[in-house]
């Protein structure tokens, strides 16, 4: 009876390019002069931060919206006090 398959040969994907084309960008990072290196980190963390402050401001208005809307529902809004 043959083994299971492992996750790589589920996929059809082997992990080994992608471990290597990794350290071949990482060292030719290293081999970039020194002011463009720290520009090309700065490019790059400045994009990852720029994506996750418009996701959070994404989710923080749509958060917000579905709180506003739905104290505006006429089911949602207390009852009006009854005088005796």
């Amino acid at each position: 009876m043959p083994a299971p398959p492992n996750e790589s040969q589920q996929t059809g994907y082997s992990p080994w390019p992608f471990f290597l084309g990794f350290l071949g960008v990482a060292g030719a990072f290293s081999l970039l002069p020194k002011t463009l290196r720290r520009g090309l980190r700065r490019l790059v963390f400045g994009i990852f931060f720029e994506i996750t402050v418009v996701v959070l401001a994404g989710l923080l208005t749509e958060r917000m919206v579905s709180y506003v809307t739905s104290e505006n529902d006429e089911e949602y809004l207390p009852e009006p006090p009854r005088h005796r």
